[in-house]
């Protein structure tokens, strides 16, 4: 059982902490030195990978949502594969933004034998398996009928990932009552 004390958010990677953008970043001169250091610096080559494919303003981004709501993080994305929640913190404090320990507090599941609405029943059976019914918003790049109806999608353009914008209006859907019809 999951506290629902907390905001909770559903998050994805790619597209949300990376975007087109920082692809084409990691193409430049430029991304290919910091890829290169990267990799000289880091042994663990998850990690080293991860770092390359994270666009670092992004994470802070996140930090930032972190702390202003309190809110705890399930990872949604498919960068949960053969993985524990502290690669994530691990990632993100080597990324220069580290998040307040505990954050990441589990995986959606994998469920393989779906083949529509996939990443909304994979959020819809974390929430039932672990009895939250607190506030909550994925944040993803995908399109909505990846989702079921009625669960809490905030959609980023995956062209730029996560901006300023999107974390007011994050943080407005995660603390603003009239959102949400709580007894």
């Amino acid at each position: 059982m999951v506290t629902s004390s907390f905001p909770l958010i559903f998050l994805d990677i790619d597209g949300v902490l990376n975007s087109k953008q920082h692809q084409e970043y990691r193409r430049s001169c430029a991304g290919k030195e910091k890829r290169r250091q990267i990799f000289a610096t880091h042994s663990d080559t998850r990690i080293a990978l991860g770092l390359v494919l994270l666009d670092y303003t992004k994470v802070a981004l996140l930090r930032d949502l972190i702390e202003v709501t309190g809110s705890r993080i399930v990872i949604s994305s498919t960068y949960r594969e053969g993985v524990q929640p502290a690669y994530f913190e691990t990632l993100f404090r080597l990324a220069g933004h580290p998040l307040p320990r505990g954050t990441v507090i589990g995986f959606t599941p994998i469920l393989d034998e779906v083949q529509y609405q996939k990443r909304g029943h994979e959020i819809d059976f974390w929430l039932n398996k672990t009895g939250y019914s607190g506030r909550y918003v994925i944040i993803d790049d995908d399109n909505e009928k990846l989702f079921l109806p009625g669960q809490n999608l905030y959609h980023v353009d995956n062209r730029i990932g996560l901006t300023k914008v999107d974390c007011q209006n994050i943080k407005m859907l995660l603390t603003d009552d009239k959102y949400w019809n709580e007894s």
